[in-house]
């Protein structure tokens, strides 16, 4: 079953995860915990549109620092690997120069 399929089946996830968001403080935390959970749908059924992704483990040390606009020198202490999963995997999927939502955000002033 194709990817696009698997998605349409599972509406009612993304719908929650959406949902929830939208209806809380819309923190990174919340945030953070809105992409675990369609990275955690990715890698059960998108394997044909992610790839190969990098450890849940690996993942779940950059998140918030990520989302939270931590510059890359800072999460290469987090993880060796931050500069492939930054560029590979959140490069690819969330963009680089995106407008910073969160004001408490260090990059935000």
């Amino acid at each position: 079953m194709t990817v696009a399929l698997r998605a349409h089946e599972n509406l009612a996830i993304f719908s929650n995860v959406a949902g929830s968001y939208v209806a809380g403080e819309q923190t990174i935390e919340d945030l953070a915990g809105a992409v675990r959970t369609i990275e955690e749908w990715a890698r059960a059924y998108a394997g044909p549109v992610t790839g190969e992704m990098p450890d849940a483990g690996k993942l779940d040390a950059m998140r918030d620092a990520w989302l939270g606009d931590v510059g890359l020198q800072a999460l290469r202490a987090v993880d060796p690997d931050a500069d492939a999963i930054s560029r590979e995997f959140y490069g690819y999927q969330l963009p680089l120069d995106r407008p910073c939502r969160f004001p408490a955000a260090p990059r935000c002033g």
